[in-house]
């Protein structure tokens, strides 16, 4: 035991010190105070050994080291990222902002629609491609790959395929240098169809007595950040509410009739007043029951603050 406890001491000093070396290199660099205080700017040396006297005593400690790889949580593009943060950008060489898995984009006509790329790649490349698979409104797409604006110095592209309403369809995308593919990433639920933004009060958000599901599995939600499909509790939701709402059936009645995805974006706060989504600075009359988003001008006018007309 007294061995093993020896071990594991000096093995936990090896790290301790190549750790250290890791983090004091850039400190010894840059001489300018970091504009975060930290203990350190104004400890004493009495200060410093009571607490550190723990870590002495005990002779054993635990080193945490938190990166910019802990931001993406182990997801990238909309898709799980197996095995450690730092391998992100290694099994994932491009990174596409636009489309999300499950982003519907508004068609313009019955038969016409745009999908909208932009993202970046992190591999040394000159040229960038996309195609869109999958079957229309009018049977299965062309399947033509398109050269996207490609910006080397950053390795940002961006782009548009226009195409026929449907989906979802794949999204493809790869990178070339002098003519060789060095990455490739795709986004498998991309659709073209009709968007639709619901606000208002408790009955646009999740008060319903029970929670659905969609049946066709066509009808998806948007939160702010990321897509999903459309399954009670919906997304996005001002209010604190988590129950069932009228909008996967409302999507899958939508569906069967014009055949496209459809995109929802629930921003709904239940317990508000017609009143209080206003637009900024309108006079309001009446105070609401509710007295949030709602505020007094300079002439001690009650108006609404526009918070719920701006999301």
């Amino acid at each position: 035991m007294k061995i093993l406890l020896t071990s594991l001491r000096r093995a936990f000093l090896i790290s301790s010190i190549v750790a250290n070396l890791f983090v004091s290199v850039p400190l010894i660099l840059s001489q300018e105070k970091h504009p975060v205080l930290s203990i350190q700017d104004s400890e004493t040396q009495a200060g410093r050994d009571a607490r550190m006297r723990w870590w002495r005593d005990g002779r054993l400690g635990m080193f945490i080291r938190w990166g910019l790889y802990a931001v993406p949580a182990g997801s990238s593009n909309g898709k799980s990222v197996s095995g450690v943060g730092e391998r992100i950008l290694q099994d994932n060489q491009i990174l596409l902002t636009s489309p999300l898995d499950y982003e519907v984009f508004q068609r313009t006509e019955r038969l016409r629609g745009k999908v909208e790329i932009r993202g970046r790649t992190y591999v040394s490349a000159d040229r960038a491609e996309a195609r869109l698979t999958g079957t229309s409104l009018i049977g299965p797409l062309h399947e033509k790959w398109v050269r996207l604006h490609f910006v080397q110095q950053s390795g940002e592209f961006y782009g548009t395929l226009k195409t026929t309403p449907g989906g979802f369809y794949r999204l493809e995308v790869k990178v070339f240098r002098h003519d060789v593919q060095v990455a490739e990433t795709d986004v498998p639920h991309v659709g073209l169809g009709e968007m639709f933004l619901v606000s208002g009060q408790s009955n646009s958000t999740n008060y319903g007595e029970s929670r659905q599901q969609t049946s066709t599995r066509m009808v998806v939600a948007f939160d702010g950040n990321q897509w999903r499909i459309a399954d009670d509790p919906q997304p996005g939701v001002q209010d604190d509410s988590n129950q069932g709402s009228f909008i996967p059936a409302f999507g899958d009645t939508l569906y069967t009739h014009i055949h496209v995805p459809i995109g929802v974006a629930s921003v709904g706060y239940g317990g508000t007043s017609a009143r209080q989504w206003l637009p900024a600075g309108e006079r309001i009359y009446v105070m609401p029951w509710m007295t949030e988003f709602v505020k007094h001008n300079a002439a001690n006018e009650l108006v609404s603050d526009g918070v719920l007309s701006m999301e």
